[in-house]
């Protein structure tokens, strides 16, 4: 199932298909606006592997996208390329999905953390690399969510290292928020 979101409209937004729409979702982003598809997932699946993270560090998103826009539209190279491999991960995360082989979505999302890390410094921050090495020890892949500097991320996780994973964090002073993907009324 695939529709088009017109930019015009006033509840397209990239960060609300999953509340509208439901399930888990493909977002893609057009010159004619958002394309969105709803993949044909079993959502628990997801929720029970994904770990969501609020880590105390507050931050003015809006900077940190502009930054990085900002030097693709003036044309530095690296930032281009970083953001080229950032989509041709994203496609093989959807393959991965697609598949059901978990292990490598979980996996390739934490290699789209370490290539927006490489987008700026301030991107994840010092203390959030520190937690991000021990849960990568742990057996998770942690990956930065929004524009980053802080804020919330998520950790995707198998259920053997859910509970080690969930106590480096709180033991961090971050909080593990509690979350449930909204179910669309056909599942």
């Amino acid at each position: 199932e695939i529709y088009q979101c017109d930019w015009s409209s006033d509840v397209c937004s990239s960060d609300l298909v999953a509340a509208l729409n439901g399930g888990v979702n493909v977002v893609e982003n057009g010159i004619g606006g958002l394309a969105i598809e709803r993949l044909k997932l079993k959502p628990l699946e997801i929720q029970k592997r994904v770990m969501l993270v609020y880590s105390g560090v507050s931050r003015v998103s809006g900077d940190f996208n502009w930054l990085k826009i900002k030097k693709a539209l003036n044309g530095d190279r690296l930032t281009c390329r970083i953001f080229a491999k950032i989509a041709k991960n994203s496609l093989r995360v959807r393959e991965a999905l697609e598949k059901g082989n978990y292990s490598e979505a979980g996996a390739l999302m934490g290699d789209e953390n370490r290539l927006r890390e490489k987008l700026g410094s301030r991107i994840v921050p010092a203390r959030l690399k520190k937690i991000f090495a021990k849960v990568r020890r742990l057996g998770g892949h942690p990956k930065i969510c929004g524009a980053g500097g802080g804020g919330c991320f998520i950790v995707w996780c198998e259920q053997e290292s859910r509970g080690d994973i969930a106590s480096l964090v709180v033991r961090s002073g971050m909080e593990l928020l509690d979350y449930r993907i909204s179910l669309p009324a056909d599942l």
